[in-house]
């Protein structure tokens, strides 16, 4: 696939149970297409998340997102 892999590039996050976990690394330049839009994206791997897939602010921001937040905690 042609992926740049960089373990020593690791962040550190915060869990809703309050531990510290850190990132694997982060794949450089990856391609994500969201219907015709089309963005490279610096990607952080984690291990045992409970998501395939977990999107912060700058990607809903680029891809002009919205979102709804319900009273629930269903999004």
């Amino acid at each position: 696939m042609g992926l740049v892999y960089t373990p020593m590039e690791k962040v550190q996050m915060r869990l809703a149970n309050v531990s510290i976990s850190s990132t694997l690394g982060c794949v450089q330049n990856l391609r994500i297409m969201v219907g015709n839009i089309s963005r490279l994206f610096q990607v952080h791997v984690a291990t045992m998340l409970p998501v395939g897939l977990l999107l912060g602010r700058p990607f809903l921001t680029l891809f002009k997102c919205l979102t709804q937040d319900f009273e629930d905690g269903y999004q």
